[in-house]
């Protein structure tokens, strides 16, 4: 036996006693009461309280601490004053399937634990670190309460509440009756009330609720320069999306935006991209409001009548036209007298690219002889008249036809004759 063995051994008896005399003084059990002396053990030999024996023990409660009497002071206090040591104030464990603590306070506080460290990043500051099991069913702190706050978390310069998880939920708040919140987060910084990360390919949050899922609220005033933001997500790698809202119903709205100026405000590259319509268009069946875009195969379409299915009418789409757009200008004057023999018209200098069709008017410049003139998009062969002429005067008609890519056109004529064209609007 050693030096510290011998001074545990000789320690455990009378301390021993003199809780069991505490223990039976508190609980009413005989007379005897311990003297208010400190319970100490030799170094290396921890104070022992409750049954530590192979001897079964069929009492409701091994171990009890019994205060009785009207104070505001703690039943039980643990304070270790060594400002340099790294040991838990309390550990509390159990092998089997029971709890490892149970606080429970009828009109008070069940559990109180703070840390007085400056805790660091590195070396953080907890006033409870519990750990859970390896199960998947395993918790590492539950809380409850009937009708008041499961658990109450503050920090001066830190984090209230810091929950991980390998396998399992990090945190998991159920409010059952009544108007109670779940979880309440305040914050009085400038850092956020809630956190939530998650370096795995899981979700940050998953909240279920009969309505109402989330509900953010700003309480600052903002301004244009700097507005509040009720919700902030933001997505930082690869393709990635800040919000993704699904709605599952038959009739679910994915995304409902509601503003007292504007509903939704597309702040970033300006980019609106929408899935294409699951059938042709425009639609044949459905219900469908004034004002309902949808879009399919690069077409665009818009309902201007409500109804099932509607009035629809195209904005877009390579067979269309495009927004007209009217601009006065002289294009073409022939050097020549134009015959059979195309002869392309440059419009790149009047008309912006994307242009897909331009209103011409087509005048023959006092022609010797009738004839046809026709003006159509460059790479084609030929076209129907543009102009139908006799011999005599000057002569025109409008004429609406498409251009190339390279925005031009060609000229024929079937008479010779001088040419001119002039633009009063394109197509874009």
């Amino acid at each position: 036996m050693t030096g510290n063995d011998s001074l545990a051994q000789d320690a455990v008896a009378p301390r021993r006693g003199i809780l069991r005399y505490a223990a039976a003084g508190a609980l009413g059990v005989g007379t005897a009461v311990a003297a208010a002396a400190p319970a100490r053990a030799a170094n290396n030999d921890p104070v022992l309280l409750g049954n530590n024996s192979a001897s079964t023990n069929t009492a409701t409660v091994t171990t009890r601490i019994t205060h009785t009497f009207d104070s505001p002071n703690a039943a039980f206090l643990v304070d270790r004053n060594a400002t340099t040591n790294s040991g838990a104030s309390v550990f509390a464990r159990n092998k089997g399937s029971g709890a490892g603590l149970i606080a429970q306070s009828v009109g008070g506080t069940g559990l109180v634990a703070f840390s007085d460290k400056a805790g660091t990043e590195a070396s953080p500051a907890i006033g409870v670190d519990a750990k859970g099991g390896t199960g998947p069913g395993s918790i590492g702190v539950r809380t409850r309460s009937t009708n008041g706050t499961g658990l109450d978390a503050r920090s001066e310069n830190g984090d209230g509440v810091r929950t991980e998880s390998e396998f399992g939920v990090a945190l998991c708040a159920r409010s059952f009756n009544g108007t109670g919140r779940a979880i309440l987060a305040t914050a009085h910084s400038t850092s956020a009330a809630v956190l939530v990360s998650n370096t795995s390919t899981g979700g940050g949050i998953e909240t279920k609720a009969a309505t109402d899922v989330v509900v953010a609220e700003t309480t600052a005033f903002g301004t244009v320069e700097e507005p509040t933001n009720a919700v902030v997500a933001v997505a930082n790698l690869g393709v990635a999306r800040a919000v993704l809202a699904v709605a599952t119903g038959s009739a679910g709205v994915g995304v409902e935006a509601r503003g007292g100026s504007v509903d939704l405000h597309a702040n970033g590259s300006g980019l609106i991209r929408r899935k294409a319509f699951a059938s042709s268009l425009p639609p044949t069946t459905g219900d469908f409001l004034a004002g309902d875009l949808l879009t399919r195969g690069g077409e665009s379409w818009v309902c201007i009548e409500g109804g099932d299915p509607g009035v629809w009418r195209m904005l877009a789409g390579p067979a269309s036209a495009g927004a007209f757009h009217p601009k006065d200008a002289r294009v073409f004057t022939s050097p020549a007298p134009v015959g059979t023999t195309i002869v392309e018209v440059d419009l790149s200098s009047a008309v912006p690219e994307g242009t897909t069709a331009v209103v011409l008017n087509v005048t023959a410049v006092a022609p010797a002889a009738g004839g046809t003139i026709r003006v159509f998009r460059q790479g084609l062969t030929s076209s129907l008249p543009s102009l139908n002429f006799h011999s005599g005067g000057n002569q025109s008609n409008q004429r609406t036809t498409a251009i190339s890519a390279t925005r031009r056109v060609a000229v024929t004529a079937t008479t010779p004759t001088n040419v001119i064209l002039d633009l009063q609007g394109f197509y874009r």
